[in-house]
């Protein structure tokens, strides 16, 4: 059931990233489509023969698979094509598609509970990640109905990246490679597919969210 939910989660949300990267201009969502849809493939291939489970070797795979999308993002969005999207999408479209963070941590606890999953990861434990996925609601609808003051898209937006950080740090700390919770609480789930499609499609999607925001809270300062 969580491979189902991870899946589907990280197909949707990818489709709304390639919407949203269309702001930009049909040229860009086509370029956006095949480069995600080329990285999914290619996650899910490595995953399944196997390759990121090697944590032996440095860099750890996994790290690298994982660095590379949020990357690809994070440069996508301070490039030109993320200063025309910043210009033409609103905070309520930026924001609003965040708000798949809180059914993510949803499954994640799922994934938790089952012992997929190290507790440290979930709500449960050292996440607290769902807090920006249940704002992300009301802030973009007040962004929605232009009742947003830039001060809560601010406040909102400093949340967002703290809890990001926050996660990605506890899920680093948790792989193999450093065991920071204990053998019985690594983080090895990811490196197998579907779940795979978490650190390479999901976070990347989040962080390009919030540097979205940063960008167009910059360009209206």
């Amino acid at each position: 059931m969580v491979a189902f939910e991870i899946t589907s989660l990280a197909i949707v949300v990818a489709g709304l990233t390639v919407t949203l990267i269309g702001r930009a201009g049909r040229k860009a969502a086509w370029l956006a489509a095949v480069a995600i849809a080329a990285l999914m493939i290619a996650e899910y291939a490595v995953a399944s023969a196997g390759v990121l489970r090697e944590w032996t070797r440095r860099p750890p795979p996994l790290i690298v698979a994982t660095a590379l999308p949020i990357l690809l993002a994070l440069v996508t969005a301070l490039s030109r094509t993320g200063q025309r999207i910043a210009e033409s999408a609103s905070f309520a479209a930026i924001i609003g598609i965040q708000a798949f963070r809180l059914l993510l941590e949803l499954v994640m606890h799922q994934a938790a509970m089952s012992g997929l999953m190290p507790i440290e990861m979930s709500y449960s434990g050292r996440n607290i990640d769902i807090l920006t996925g249940v704002l992300a609601i009301p802030v973009a609808l007040a962004a929605l109905r232009s009742r947003a003051p830039r001060r809560l898209i601010v406040a909102w937006n400093v949340i967002g990246t703290l809890t990001l950080v926050n996660i990605v740090g506890v899920a680093i700390a948790a792989t193999p490679v450093f065991a920071a919770f204990g053998q019985d609480h690594l983080n090895t789930w990811v490196a197998d597919a579907p779940y795979v499609f978490l650190p390479t499609v999901l976070v990347p999607a989040a962080a390009f969210g919030h540097a979205l925001t940063w960008r167009k809270l910059a360009m209206n300062a």
